[in-house]
């Protein structure tokens, strides 16, 4: 039978048209789910130690209890920024692990002033060089 009105054409294309949707979305959602697989998980490393503004530094008179060390905890509620002081216990985890931090840092902070001093020293030992031979 042939062509009638053209119905056949147009259910072909339509059906032709559906089939590459269909393979359209599979690739999209396998796409999707790769890329979801690959990238890196949003965890939220929130900064235990940002520096407290000066304007918001108040010193109280009281005295600190001994064997407990004072920290700062900042507050924010919407814009408004409050401080709470609290005494932390000298041998509690967090104090400790604190300290660690601060240790390893510390070091870390000597190693790279060591790396820039002794890379400074190349280069002055290297334009000396090229001064030395440009004389001769």
């Amino acid at each position: 039978m042939g062509d009638i009105g053209g119905f056949e054409s147009e259910s072909v294309e339509l059906e032709t048209e559906e089939a590459a949707m269909n393979e359209f979305d599979q690739q999209m959602n396998r796409m999707v789910l790769e890329a979801n697989r690959s990238a890196p998980r949003d965890n939220r490393h929130v900064n235990a130690d940002i520096r407290i503004p000066m304007n918001l530094q108040k010193t109280t008179g009281e005295e600190q209890p001994t064997g407990t060390i004072a920290y700062a905890v900042l507050l924010k509620k919407g814009n408004k920024a409050n401080i709470k002081h609290i005494d932390v216990p000298e041998d509690s985890e967090f104090v400790k692990r604190m300290r660690r931090r601060e240790a390893i840092e510390r070091e870390e902070r000597a190693q790279l002033k060591q790396r820039t001093l002794q890379i400074n020293r190349l280069q002055i030992d290297e334009e000396m060089q090229e001064l030395s031979l440009e004389r001769n």
